[in-house]
C-alpha cells in the first residue's frame, strides 16, 4: 500500500503552485480568514493531486485501513494548518512534505483508531454521535451526574468554548467552513443532515463520515473536559 495513486511525479507547474499557495497563507496571521481561506484551497489541492502516499499498516488492521488513513490525513492538515511556517522550500517540494509527515505519523493514527474502537464498531457499523453524548451514552458520564446544567449544555459549553481550538481546527478540506464545532453545534441544535448539506455543498454522506471520524477522535477529550 505503500505507492502513490500515480506513479508520475508532479509537475513544475504544480509544484511551483503550492508552494505559492503555501507561501500566501504565512504571509497572513494564524487564524485570520485569509489564511484559512488559502490553507482550504491548498489542502484541496494536495489531496486531489492523487500524489499522496499510503503507508503500509499490519495486517489485522486492514479492515478498516480507510478509517485509519482519512484520521491520519485529516491529523497531518490540522497539523499543517497550525504549523504552516515549518515549511522549508529549501528542503524539498510541499508534495514531499507533507508524504514525509504522513509516512512518520501514520502509526500514530493506527494507535488512535485501535484506541477509538472502543466507542466504534466497524464490523457492526456503531453509530456515535452528539446525542449520545448528551444523553449521557457510550460511557460518557454517570446518571448522578445529570444535574443542572444539563449534559447537553455542559456539552454545548465545551463546544463553545473550544479550549485548545482543536474542535474548530478540524475541519473538511472540501470546505474549511465545515468544521467539527459548527457541525456538532447544529446537530445538537437539532439542524438535519440535509440542511447541513445544502448550507455546506457537500453530501450527507460526506459530510457525516467527517462527523463520525471527528467525534470518534474527540470523544476521551470531551469525556475529559466534562470531567474537570
Amino acid at each position: 500500500m505503500n505507492k502513490l495513486h500515480d506513479q508520475v511525479p508532479p509537475s513544475p507547474t504544480l509544484n511551483q503552485y503550492l508552494r505559492e499557495l503555501v507561501q500566501m497563507a504565512q504571509s497572513y496571521p494564524p487564524k485570520s480568514p485569509k489564511r484559512r481561506q488559502i490553507l482550504g484551497k491548498l489542502l484541496c489541492e494536495i489531496q486531489n493531486s492523487g500524489l499522496l502516499c499510503h503507508p503500509a499498516c499490519p495486517a489485522q488492521y486492514h479492515g478498516c485501513y480507510k478509517e485509519i488513513y482519512a484520521t491520519a490525513l485529516q491529523n497531518i492538515f490540522l497539523y499543517i494548518c497550525q504549523h504552516i511556517e515549518l515549511y522549508n522550500p529549501n528542503v524539498g517540494e510541499v508534495l514531499n512534505w507533507v508524504n514525509f509527515l504522513l509516512s512518520r505519523r501514520f502509526p500514530d493514527a493506527i494507535a488512535e483508531v485501535v484506541q477509538s474502537a472502543k466507542y466504534m464498531d466497524f464490523k457492526s457499523v456503531k453509530i456515535v454521535s452528539i446525542e449520545d453524548l448528551s444523553r449521557g451514552g457510550i460511557e460518557m458520564i454517570n446518571p448522578q451526574e445529570l444535574l443542572t446544567p444539563s449534559l447537553t449544555e455542559q456539552i454545548r459549553e465545551v463546544l463553545e468554548e473550544d479550549p485548545e481550538g482543536e474542535f474548530e481546527g478540524r475541519f473538511m478540506c472540501s470546505n474549511p467552513l465545515a468544521n467539527f464545532k459548527v457541525i456538532a453545534l447544529k446537530r445538537l441544535a437539532g439542524i438535519s443532515w440535509e440542511e447541513l448539506s445544502a448550507e455546506y455543498h457537500s453530501k450527507v454522506a460526506a459530510l457525516s463520515n467527517f462527523y463520525q471520524r471527528s467525534l470518534t477522535h474527540f470523544v476521551p477529550k470531551i469525556k475529559k473536559y466534562l470531567s474537570e
